[in-house]
């Protein structure tokens, strides 16, 4: 979330969750350094263009990296790992510190 402190940013976070009424829980830290997330859908879905629901998720991911690119590549790499489904990614952010 971009916050000076953990505290502060898991306090937004949660705040962000209720605000769009989401089912969240928390998947990565990281600290001077990018991440991402990334959620297995089931393909299915996709084809449709059906709206994604927690039924659709399969599985979710996260990965860390210098830049924003290479934590996109490893929330990938490691969403593919873990099963079936067609890896997105549904979140980013770069945390300079």
């Amino acid at each position: 979330m971009g916050r000076a402190d953990r505290a502060e940013a898991l306090g937004a976070a949660a705040a962000l969750c209720a605000r769009r009424s989401l089912d969240c829980r928390l998947v990565a830290e990281f600290t001077g350094r990018c991440g991402a997330v990334a959620q297995a859908v089931d393909r299915e879905v996709l084809v449709a263009l059906r709206p994604l629901g927690p039924a659709s998720i399969m599985a979710t991911a996260a990965g860390a990296g210098p830049t924003r690119e290479q934590a996109q590549r490893a929330a990938l790499e490691n969403c593919s790992r873990q099963g079936s489904g067609i890896c997105v990614l549904v979140a980013g952010a770069c945390n300079e510190r």
